[in-house]
């Protein structure tokens, strides 16, 4: 292949990677994020059970469900996230909250995740 010819192609995987979010320019919390927002829109938290205390574990699935379809039906598919904002919880030395906006097809809202000391989702709420 020539070398404008390669070049050219990397240009183009570049712009869609960039374009469609590709995993590649992602961080770490970004993708966690990005996997619980996943999870609550496809109605479970199984395939993050691992990221979860014991306690968000034992959350009823039939909420995660219903959370997890109203978002899909009011926003539409998620297209970003972006950290707004990372702070300890107050009264709880442990915990962190960290604060993504979620940027859908028909609008945005905040996904603030609770983690603790551990790197696990102690809580989850949308507003």
């Amino acid at each position: 292949m020539h070398r404008k010819t390669l070049v050219c192609l990397a240009t183009v995987t570049l712009v869609i990677c960039l374009t469609s979010g590709c995993s590649l320019f992602q961080n770490k919390d970004e993708k966690f994020a990005r996997s619980v927002i996943d999870a609550v829109y496809a109605g479970s938290l199984t395939t993050i059970k691992d990221s979860l205390t014991p306690e968000m574990q034992a959350a009823p699935t039939q909420m995660i469900a219903a959370q997890g379809a109203a978002l899909s039906q009011k926003f539409g598919p998620v297209k970003s996230l972006t950290l707004k904002s990372t702070a300890p919880v107050p009264g709880l030395p442990d915990m962190t909250v960290k604060v993504w906006t979620v940027t859908a097809e028909r609008g945005s809202f905040d996904m603030q995740l609770v983690m603790n000391k551990d790197g696990k989702l102690a809580g989850l709420w949308f507003s």
